[in-house]
């Protein structure tokens, strides 16, 4: 004996798939950014740290080889070389600690040249930390510094985007970071001088 036809199920009885956010939707956090460019560094991935570089600002990178501070404009990581005996930029992560997640701060640590030495940073505290960006914001560098690579007016302009720095307080590198057009953080400024050098 045949069985009656089961009618099919609609579509309309099935209950509504769960929504899930589009591939493309990445974690757009400050945190997330700094871990992209620890990552990076401590794998020698340029690829990865280019893609933290803002494609109309480029990276500016503030060095003092000498009296006056030198600021250099990349487009490209790794076509840049370090004042300091030409060294690839990669070279910064043998003299960085660990710090996948640095200690959020109001402020920085105050810094004292006197108190350098003796395995000592000369910052009242030692560390990693992330901190507001305003203080570089505000930094006058441009009556004396030699430019590379940009205009001042380049400069100036990537320089009002710092939103957030990150200090190592081992070297003094600061590292800022801004938000770019597409809402990304972008890697704006590498600050690779070293306090009482000069």
């Amino acid at each position: 004996m045949a069985l009656p036809d089961t009618p099919k199920a609609t579509t309309s009885a099935l209950p509504p798939k769960a929504s899930t956010p589009p591939a493309a939707a990445a974690d757009t956090s400050f945190l997330a950014s700094w871990q992209q460019f620890h990552q990076a560094l401590r794998q020698q991935d340029t690829v990865a740290l280019q893609a933290l570089v803002d494609p109309a600002a480029g990276l500016w990178i503030l060095q003092q080889p000498g009296a006056l501070p030198l600021l250099s404009r990349v487009s490209r990581v790794t076509a840049f070389r370090r004042e300091y005996q030409q060294l690839p930029l990669l070279s910064i992560a043998r003299q960085l600690v660990d710090c996948p997640a640095p200690a959020s701060v109001t402020q920085f640590p105050q810094f004292d040249c006197g108190a350098q030495g003796e395995g000592r940073s000369g910052f009242a505290q030692e560390g990693c930390f992330a901190g507001p960006g305003a203080a570089f914001q505000t930094l006058d560098m441009w009556p004396y510094a030699t430019l590379r690579g940009g205009t001042a007016a380049q400069g100036k302009a990537a320089q009002q985007r710092v939103l957030r720095t990150v200090l190592q307080t081992n070297t003094g590198f600061r590292f800022h970071f801004g938000r770019g057009a597409d809402g990304r953080w972008r890697l704006l400024y590498l600050d690779l001088r070293v306090p009482c050098s000069a």
